[in-house]
């Protein structure tokens, strides 16, 4: 009874797995069908689409053709309009020229045949001043002769005209008659000249002959001698005035910062004269080691302007012995030149700006240098107090007892006393007593 029921169990389960497993292929066969009919449909819907759109294509490519051709229609329509309206446009053209060319014919027909008229009137008057012979005036010729002449001149057909032809034939005759009438009016002319020039030459005789006599004796005299040698003297005077203001403009063309100037080097050119001078200009030599002045004397009135060094240097020596800095640059003659002075510290940077910080100019100065046309005027050495650095005095003072010095090194700076007051700084300190004061070099500059 127990394998029994088991085996009842055991079919039970098995018809259970069996409707399972058909129901899941049932179900696996209806998701399969649903699938294939959701693509089939889309494709359906894709294919649809697709051939909407072709047609649209189509339907607008249709439209394309269309617009083209009608474009086409109307763009020939256009152009044979136009080509009707030039048509119609050279013909009214061609028509006004045949009008215009038709009316300047009348208008010249009408002149032709008015002129033949005057012509005609003119003729008479012609053949009775011919009849007159040589009772007819040399104006009266003339006139009538122009008034044939201003007749023929126009831009008229007279020539095939018979009144003209015998007109011609008689302003011929005419024409002779006025030359043989000139010719006999310039014989007679020539005699009356020579009788007037025969008296004009008996009259002018006399005339010269009593002024030669009063010019001789007036050359002759002290005054006229005197006066003529000073007029010769101021023309001459003048010549050479200008002779130079020439030469003087030349030359001034020819002077260039960092070249030669009248006594030494150019390094500035304010572009024009005013004060008296446009000119700056450095010694070509420099002093051996100087005193600046003499220590605890502060100079009042120093100027720190360009063109203003030579009223410091005044100032100055007025204070100082007569070996200090400014006396000697007052003193310093070169190139013919005794107007030298100390430079004030503008003047000084100017010209170590133009003449050793300025790479072209600075090998002009090298070049002048191996020449001999100056001294060396600057140093290589960048640091303080190296051996060789040159510094140059200037006309200025920090108080009493410093003074400004400008050293031209490959990096400028400038001393004011004692010592370096700072690395970073480049205003150097120096005391100038003139006991235990700091010597450096002079070199002059001036103005011109």
């Amino acid at each position: 009874m127990a394998l029994k029921n088991y085996k009842d169990i055991s079919k039970k389960l098995e018809e259970s797995q069996a409707e399972k497993i058909a129901a899941e292929k049932e179900r696996a066969r209806l998701e399969q069908e649903e699938k294939e009919r959701k693509e089939r449909e889309e494709r359906e819907e894709a294919e649809r689409k697709e051939r909407e759109a072709r047609e649209a294509e189509e339907k607008r490519r249709a439209e394309e053709e269309e617009r083209k051709r009608e474009e086409q229609i109307e763009a020939e329509r256009k152009r044979q309009e136009q080509l009707a309206a030039e048509a119609r446009r050279r013909a009214e053209e061609e028509e006004r020229r045949r009008q215009e060319e038709q009316r300047l014919l009348d208008e010249k027909n009408a002149r032709t045949q008015n002129y033949i008229n005057q012509l005609a009137l003119l003729n008479p008057r012609m053949r009775d001043t011919l009849k007159k012979d040589k009772k007819a005036s040399e104006s009266e010729l003339k006139r009538i002769i122009s008034e044939f002449e201003s007749l023929t001149n126009q831009d008229v057909f007279l020539y095939n005209s018979p009144v003209y032809s015998d007109a011609c034939n008689t302003y011929n005759s005419l024409k002779i008659l006025l030359v043989q009438k000139t010719q006999n009016k310039k014989k007679k002319q020539k005699t009356m000249k020579r009788i007037r020039i025969t008296f004009v030459a008996v009259l002018a005789a006399g005339v010269i002959g009593g002024a030669v006599f009063g010019i001789y004796k007036y050359t002759s005299s002290e005054e006229y001698i005197a006066k003529a040698a000073e007029k010769k003297s101021q023309k001459e005077a003048a010549a050479q005035a200008k002779a130079e203001e020439k030469a003087r403009q030349k030359k001034i063309k020819s002077y260039k910062v960092g070249g030669l100037g009248e006594a030494g080097v150019i390094f500035y050119d304010k572009g024009e004269y005013s004060d008296g001078w446009r000119f700056l200009e450095i010694a070509p030599t420099k002093s051996q080691n100087i005193y600046f002045g003499i220590y605890s004397v502060d100079v009042e009135g120093l100027k720190t302007e360009l063109g203003t060094g030579d009223v410091n240097t005044e100032l100055l020596v007025e204070e100082f012995e007569e070996d200090s800095a400014a006396y000697y640059a007052a003193n310093y003659s070169s190139g013919g030149k005794d107007d030298w002075y100390l430079g004030n510290v503008a003047e000084m940077q100017m010209c170590y700006k133009n003449l050793v910080d300025s790479g072209k100019n600075r090998k002009k100065i090298d070049k002048l240098v191996e020449l001999g046309k100056i001294e060396k005027l600057y140093s290589n050495y960048t640091e303080y107090y190296k051996d060789g650095t040159i510094c140059y005095f200037t006309s200025e003072q920090k108080d009493q007892s410093h003074c400004y010095t400008l050293c031209f090194s490959a990096s400028s700076f400038i001393l004011d006393g004692g010592k370096p007051m700072a690395p970073e700084n480049n205003w150097k300190a120096f005391s100038h007593s003139s006991i235990e004061g700091y010597t450096n070099y002079v070199r002059p500059i001036r103005k011109f």
